[in-house]
């Protein structure tokens, strides 16, 4: 194993390095040394990374696949890739193994031939040309295809994802080869594989019915599906999910017959689909020979064993073009260019010809006899090959484990996880039928829990990952509650001990005042009302009611009284909709009166939190009430519908014929449990604020998403906002989770997945149009635009909706589209800090799609005045971009009208150096003091420079030292303009003179100085100079107030500086600095087993030392900023009511959280132990985490998620559908 080098090594190999490392001979395993040189990344997927280099001293090419090794499992890929020689299979040259850059991280590495092209982009290069692939080249290909198939499935071998991203191609000899065997598995008689396999589009219909003991026709399918896209430029089958790619096939191939599922899958048992008819092919492939057809045909079969194997596929007359001698191949690249000679294809192997000798005749030609005899082969007397044991010569191969039944306990974790992914579950392979309902996976789960309760590893595991699946996947959580109402009707004794360690959970969150998770915990009880003897869980809301009104005496600005409001609010609908619904209707509506009194009335603060504050100068298109002022009105309403609740499933509802009993309302009851609630809550760890609701589609016309009306709003809300929230650990699990948010309410909630918004209109009237992509795209954007700030950091919920995307990029991205324009159109009506976040958000996620948007739609507003709100958006989103990229990239993704924006200076990588002109003053010292720079000098040296730069601005009559400063800070930024760390390093070394001339009298005016020097010379990228401003910060160099004074008193220019982002994020920066010391020595005064005598010379010195300090810079932004507030331009005055509302709540927030934090008690010091336990700490938390993360590949080392598949989504193809979207 390679110690010298941690993984990372190709991504940071210099230019002409050489890398040497110990490695074993791909064929024959000898150690060895290679060279190589010159990395690349050239492909990046979930389960690796590939890299080109180039072998030295040969300099031939070559590519090294990077995977993660799992300890525990011989690498499948590699054992395989060590048996397969073949002229069209890419060769394993040489493997070995590194350490990664975490401790006990292991790659693999295998040097493999380097291939420059794939069938993938050849056919797109055919389509951007706004044609298809010429027959010629498909047949050669396909022809390749075949053989390596037939090779390798000689062997035993299935590859398993046969699609053109893994066909590589020469295009200068047109020799296709087969790669990545990373789904590659050798098949065995009667041994169960995974069905959740091979990429989307190319799946064999047998996979789609969960098929486990197929054989390698789904390989021959495959290349059926490979054939048909290169003959369309397109693929036959797309479909985003399984069932929708079933149904594609079923478009073409018809309804498959009862004897063709069978055949599929004999364990499939649902037959019900609709009949349609086969679609002739030659309709399908209008320009296409009747031997395409006919070879099509026999490919794409329904039935496996009547499907072509792939030697039989090559003996086609489809393909006798090539095995005419004459036939050449014609330079379809480039027009007038030569034809050359078709690569070699009839150079077979004694193995290849003693696969089906009896085709022999068939296969070779007969002008590639001779050669063939020539080299000793027999070719009338071939044996066929014996088909290869599973142990026949192995060599060094992994053996088969032995055939086991799956544990319980492990069919018992998949069910569970994978509880509520209803009747159209397509996603990982959890082994179970891809049509059973909720019910019947909530049956399931309880039989299993009952069957083996006397199993207690798997009752304590099953309990253990109820209540972790709780809190972290809340939208399950009736689906869970409905598992164990079944379970106590089975195995009461369960229950018993389940209510137990619920206590043992919830008592603690009560007393830590961690609300969300009481919340949910009680969302779970609720949804068990029907177990509990007397009232259940009304008496606990009465308690919360009660500690509510009391917190509200007591003060009324007091936000935790809300917060229990809320969770009275938000349980109530959860626990109606249980099995114990109608009788406790009564119990709701007395809830619902008493809460209304606090729920109804304004809060103070909501002013504050409001996302449109200049909403009563314009008509209203958004909801800016109160989320719990709305949430209060929904519940009445639902009171006086009887508490109807369609919206929410019931998986609780067991299907029985006439005359069987209600098991669930027969099953034994509980006593609930006994939670008590401390004489002073806890506000816990999250600050509370109100809470405005925001909807980005509320102006389309058509209710897209549940309006502020209807009574589902905020329950749903609610519940994507928990699983947002609480999965920050998983942005991809998150994700998948929102994309199939229809699965987890309740049927006909929302319209079909990718339903287009403008067929909306042909919904039936009785029926809701909520796109359930719009519902996810509008949580995410709430929970990213919360006041005063969201929970995570804001590139968290970036990168949801960017995975999002990627997931359902056909369904989420027009979705992200019309959330854009309504942003937009709003954007001047939208608080400071919000303008911000969009702004953001916007040009990082045309940074993860190739940036492309369609600006089109924007060019009116580029004639605007540059401090218009939109205007300001668009000049400030380009900036972003060029920061996020470089400035001629993203002047290429423009159109001409807003390429002028992109001035030449912008496009310069470095900008000019003001002291090159000869003209202007001091330029010869400028230049001197630059060389002293890169020279390293002394500070002596420097000395003397500087003093005569200071003597020649006397006698000029201007300010010495200002000059001096400006010429030193200048060069220095000129020179470290390669690079940030460039210009710090500079820093370290001037450090010490720049501290020198920034303190003491005078010291406020020479901080200024360098600030305008910095921001002077990065004038055109302002962002470069926002960071060092920032870098010049931490170093102490500049203070916060001279940098506050620098932007808003002496830069503001009349109030025009408000509106650039740059300046915003400048100031931004500072005042976080000084809130940040706040919070240090908040934290400080906190710390546990502190004297007493220090923490409170930290609370009363020093802490009100820095809160003087903080109070002092934002009562310094905000008389500069009202300063300019008067203005006779009402967009100044605009920006500045803005600046002033945004900063103003800062400061509040800041205060408050000062406040909460002191008035917390002072934790305990955790209690000292032994040093070999400490090596444990955070085990369990981490174990928590993972155990979450709901990859298969944890239970079943098989397959590739679809994830993976989803990834290749190219860039153009999701900006295509955001750019596209309902205009």
């Amino acid at each position: 194993m390679s110690q010298t080098r941690p993984g990372g090594v190709f991504s940071g190999l210099r230019m002409g390095e050489v890398i040497r490392e110990k490695v074993q001979d791909g064929l024959t395993g000898e150690q060895r040394e290679i060279q190589y040189t010159q990395c690349k990344i050239v492909g990046n997927g979930s389960f690796g990374v590939v890299f080109q280099t180039k072998l030295s001293p040969s300099g031939e090419d070559a590519a090294i696949k990077r995977v993660l090794q799992d300890k525990r499992f011989k690498n499948r890929e590699l054992q395989i890739m060590r048996i397969v020689r073949h002229p069209n299979i890419v060769e394993l040259k040489a493997f070995y193994y590194s350490n990664g850059e975490r401790k006990d991280e292991v790659y693999l590495n295998l040097v493999l031939e380097y291939v420059p092209e794939t069938v993938y982009r050849a056919s797109r290069y055919f389509n951007k040309m706004k044609t298809t692939m010429p027959i010629l080249e498909v047949k050669l290909y396909i022809y390749q295809l075949f053989r390596s198939l037939a090779y390798i499935h000689s062997q035993g071998i299935c590859h398993r994802d046969i699609k053109p991203q893994n066909l590589l191609l020469d295009p200068a000899t047109g020799v296709l080869k087969l790669c990545d065997f990373g789904s590659a598995k050798i098949l065995v008689e009667n041994e169960p594989n995974v069905s959740y396999i091979c990429s989307r589009y190319y799946r064999a219909p047998e996979l789609i019915f969960g098929a486990t003991n197929y054989t390698t026709k789904i390989d021959v399918w495959s290349t059926g599906c490979v054939m048909a896209e290169l003959m369309l430029g397109q693929p036959l089958f797309p479909g985003e999910s399984g069932i929708d790619q079933l149904v594609e096939i079923i478009k073409v191939l018809g309804t498959p017959t009862r004897d063709q599922i069978r055949t599929m899958n004999p364990n499939y048992m649902e037959h019900k689909f609709p009949q349609i008819k086969p679609h002739p092919f030659n309709k399908v492939f209008r320009k296409a020979s009747a031997e395409a057809i006919d070879l099509i045909s026999a490919l794409l079969e329904y039935t496996p064993t009547q499907r072509l194997s792939a030697i039989d596929a090559m003996c086609q007359p489809f393909f006798d073009e090539l095995r005419d001698p004459s036939t050449r191949l014609p330079d379809s690249r480039h027009a007038g260019g030569s034809s050359r000679e078709l690569p070699s294809l009839f150079d077979f192997s004694r193995h290849e010809l003693s696969i089906a000798p009896h085709l022999n005749h068939k296969l070779i030609p007969p002008h590639a006899r001779a050669r063939l005899v020539a080299q000793g082969l027999d070719l009338d007397n071939f044996s066929p090959i014996r088909k290869r044991r599973h142990n026949d010569d192995w060599e060094d191969r992994r053996p088969q484990r032995r055939r086991h039944e799956e544990p319980v306990r492990v069919t018992l974790r998949k069910k569970v996880l994978a509880v509520g992914e209803g009747p159209v579950f397509d996603g990982p392979p959890h082994e179970r039928r891809p049509d059973q309902r909720p019910e019947e996976q909530v049956a399931d789960i309880a039989k299993l829990v009952a069957d083996n309760y006397f199993d207690s590893d798997l009752t304590g595991e099953f309990t253990s990952l109820l209540l972790q699946m709780i809190v972290e996947q809340p939208l399950k959580i009736p689906f869970l509650a409905a598992a164990v109402l079944v379970a106590n009707s089975q195995k009461p004794e369960y229950t018993a001990e389940l209510i137990g360690k619920i206590l043992a959970r919830l008592q603690p969150l009560i007393d830590s005042g961690s609300w969300r998770e009481v919340k949910l915990y009680l969302r779970f009880l609720g949804g068990l009302q029907g177990l509990w003897e007397g009232d259940g869980v009304f008496p606990v809301l009465e308690q919360l009611f009660n500690k509510a009104i009391e917190l509200q005496t007591n003060s009324s600005d007091d936000t935790l009284g809300l917060e229990l409001v809320k969770i009275i609010l938000l349980t109530i609908p959860y626990t109606l909709a249980s099995s114990a619904s109608t009788a406790f209707t009564d119990h709701a509506n007395s809830l619902i009166e008493k809460t209304d009194v606090i729920a109804s009335i304004p809060h103070a603060l909501e002013a504050l939190v409001d996302p449109f504050p200049s909403m009563e100068q314009a008509a209203s298109t958004t909801s800016h009430e109160s989320a719990l002022a709305l949430l209060q009105r929904h519940m009445v309403q639902e009171s006086k519908s009887d508490w109807e609740l369609s919206y929410l499933p019931r998986p609780w509802k067991i299907y029985r014929r006439d005359g069987e009993e209600d098991l669930l309302a027969s099953a034994q009851k509980h006593p609930f449990p006994a939670l008590t609630f401390p004489d002073t809550l806890q506000l816990g760890p999250r600050s509370i604020f109100p809470e405005i609701y925001l909807s980005v589609y509320s102006d389309q016309g058509l209710d897209t998403v549940p309006a502020t009306t209807d009574t589902s709003a905020i329950v749903i809300r609610d519940a994507l906002n928990d699983a947002i929230n609480n999965l920050d650990f998983n942005r991809v699990l998150t994700a998948r989770f929102l994309v199939d948010v229809d699965r987890y309410f309740g049927r006909h909630t929302f319209v079909p997945r990718g339903t287009p918004f403008d067929k909306l209109k042909d919904v039936s009237a009785d029926r809701v149009m909520w796109k359930p992509e719009d519902v996810v795209v509008d949580a995410v954007f709430a929970q990213l635009f919360t006041l005063p700030a969201p929970e995570h950091k804001l590139v968290y919920y970036h990168s949801v909706l960017t995975e999002t995307c990627k997931l359902a990029p056909q369904a989420v991205a027009p979705s992200l589209g019309r959330a854009i324009r309504f942003l937009y159109r709003n954007v001047e009506r939208m608080d400071l800090e919000l303008a911000s976040r969009f702004l953001d958000w916007f040009a990082h996620h045309l940074s993860n799609f190739g940036f492309t948007w369609k600006w089109t739609e924007w060019v009116a507003d580029l004639d605007l005045p540059d401090i218009e709100p939109r205007k300001a958006f668009i000049l400030d989103a380009i900036d972003k971009e060029i920061r996020l990229s470089f400035a001629q990239r993203i002047k290429g993704t423009l159109p001409e009208e807003y390429k002028r924006l992109i001035t030449a200076k912008k496009e310069q990588d470095t900008p000019d150096f003001k002291f090159a002109d000869e003209q202007l003053p001091f330029s010869e010292q400028g230049k001197e003091v630059s060389q002293l720079i890169r020279k390293k000098a002394t500070d002596d040296e420097f000395a003397s420079v500087l003093d005569k730069v200071e003597a020649d601005a006397a006698a000029l009559g201007l300010d010495p030292k200002a000059v001096s400063t400006d010429v030193l800070v200048t060069a220095m930024t000129y020179v470290g303009s390669k690079s940030l760390s460039h210009f710090l390093a500079i820093v370290e070394r001037s450090k010490d003179r720049l501290l020198s001339i920034t303190s003491g009298e005078g010291g406020r005016a020479i901080q200024k100085q360098i600030i305008t020097s910095v921001v002077s010379f990065w004038q055109d990228q302002r962002g470069n100079g926002v960071n060092i401003v920032d870098k010049l910060l931490n170093y102490e160099i500049v203070t916060p107030p001279a940098t506050i004074e620098w932007i808003l008193t002496d830069n503001i220019d009349g109030g025009s500086l408000l509106a650039a982002a740059w300046a915003q994020e400048l100031v931004e920066r500072t005042c976080t600095k000084v809130v940040g010391r706040v919070k240090q020595v908040v934290a400080a005064v906190r710390q546990p087993g502190l004297d007493e005598g220090k923490r409170v010379e930290l609370q009363t010195v020093v802490l009100e030392a820095e809160l003087a300090k903080m109070r002092s810079l934002f009562a310094l932004v905000h008389d500069s900023v009202a300063a300019v507030q008067h203005s006779e331009d009402q967009l100044i005055k605009t920006w500045a009511a803005k600046w002033l509302k945004a900063w103003s709540r800062r400061g509040t927030v800041a205060e408050a959280w000062v406040r909460e934090e002191l008035a917390k008690p002072i934790p305990l010091p955790p209690p000292v132990e032994p040093e070999k336990e400490t090596a444990m700490e955070g085990v369990e938390e981490s174990d928590r985490r993972v155990k979450a993360r709901l990859d298969e590949d944890n239970v079943v080392k098989e397959g590739k998620a679809e994830a993976g598949a989803d990834a290749e989504m190219d860039a153009e193809e999701v900006n295509s559908h955001i750019n596209g979207a309902d205009v």
